[in-house]
């Protein structure tokens, strides 16, 4: 086997040339796509076996540029053989991990309807096999420059989308563990990185979901479309690289600009709604945060601030219609909206207030948010009628 702790000496046209890569999940998809380019930088490559016979036969070199070795990433004594076997074939110590098995629920079922066994399924493959295989690789690779633990992840888990909650769960499992094995290997010379791409172009991507999905996910990003493999695999193969040695630690988010949280969100409602652009308030509300009450109140707030009352009241009924629960703030707003419009009993007193809404925060808020509209005296009747409402519902 190659030197343990020396440096693989590459030229400038295959930056990878005399190392070793394995790469789970290269049966297709993204997994596949990387495996293929770190083999076009001249790292040899221990894969799935659909493009096995490709490479091979692809190449000059009378070695074996690719193998095929089936494992369960799940299973420690089927990763051990997988290292075992990609030492063996290539008479070297391996140099580069990237781990790009993975699953995904199509049914995308909220949390509460997602099954015990699924749940398992889901953990296992990405959570469990992530382990299990940057556990071998932190034992097993080259050390002293060159190794790479390359983890797939998602950028869902900075969306934190509903319908992804076992799969979200899963790789930020992945993402934490990869930042603390970076600072584990000190002085290893072996670099710790997440890749995390967006909506990417494969049948994982695809399953489950409907052409008005696939539309919507492609308006989220800048860049107009959804990724392809093509641009994850540039990612890993600089990462995999010299080049990429300064890279450590880090959750790379590749996604084209298109994800964003719920709380940027808000912000960005908020942000809309004070500029009087209510029309690009209302799109991002409707398609990120739906279920997000500090968006539907941030979007109350800006119809009340540019006196539409009658939406800011629309928006507060279909808010409590689709079974989000208004919070103080939400509640006061809506006051503010009935005042505007004179409409105080809007408010009825049901499960729109909460059994502690008649507090001293709630009071300033509306008082702050009525002046608007009138006096103090104006503002606080309108505090005095909510306190009313509370003690009738």
């Amino acid at each position: 086997m190659a030197g343990e702790t020396s440096k693989v000496q590459k030229s400038s046209s295959l930056p990878l040339e005399g190392r070793v890569a394995i790469v789970t999940g290269a049966s297709g998809g993204i997994g596949k796509a990387i495996a293929s380019h770190l083999q076009s930088l001249g790292a040899r490559v221990a894969k799935a076996d659909l493009l096995v016979s490709e490479i091979n036969t692809s190449g000059t070199s009378p070695q074996p540029q690719a193998i095929a070795v089936r494992a369960d990433i799940s299973d420690p004594y089927q990763v051990k053989l997988l290292f075992d076997r990609t030492e063996q074939e290539f008479c070297s110590k391996i140099h580069i991990l990237v781990n790009c098995a993975g699953v995904m629920d199509p049914k995308y079922p909220a949390l509460a309807n997602t099954s015990v066994e699924d749940w398992d399924k889901t953990f296992n493959v990405n959570t469990r096999g992530a382990f299990l295989c940057s556990k071998e690789a932190a034992n097993r690779l080259a050390r002293g420059g060159g190794g790479r633990i390359i983890l797939i992840s998602t950028s869902i888990v900075g969306g934190l989308f509903p319908g992804y909650g076992a799969y979200a769960a899963s790789k930020a499992a992945v993402e934490t563990m990869a930042k603390i094995m970076a600072k584990e290997l000190k002085g290893s010379g072996i670099t710790v990185n997440c890749v995390a791409p967006g909506s990417v172009a494969t049948e994982l991507f695809f399953a489950g979901k409907t052409e008005e999905t696939v539309k919507r996910l492609v308006d989220t990003c800048p860049l107009g479309r959804l990724g392809q493999p093509e641009d994850v695999r540039k990612i890993v193969g600089f990462l995999a690289g010299d080049d990429g040695e300064w890279i450590n630690g880090q959750i790379i988010r590749a996604n084209g600009g298109s994800v964003f949280n719920v709380y940027k969100c808000s912000v960005l409602i908020d942000m809309y709604a004070t500029l009087g652009k209510l029309s690009n308030a209302q799109g991002i509300l409707r398609r990120f945060t739906q279920d997000d009450i500090v968006s539907w109140t941030a979007m109350v707030a800006g119809y009340v601030q540019h006196d539409m009352f009658a939406e800011a009241l629309k928006t507060f009924g279909e808010m409590q219609n689709g079974g989000i629960q208004s919070d103080n703030i939400g509640f006061s707003t809506a006051i503010s909206a009935c005042a505007g419009k004179k409409k105080l009993k809007f408010i009825n007193g049901n499960s729109t207030c909460p059994a502690d809404a008649p507090t001293m925060k709630v009071g300033l808020q509306v008082i702050n948010l009525s002046e608007f509209y009138g006096s103090q005296n104006n503002a606080a009747r309108i505090f005095e009628l909510k306190r009313e409402i509370a003690a009738a519902g």
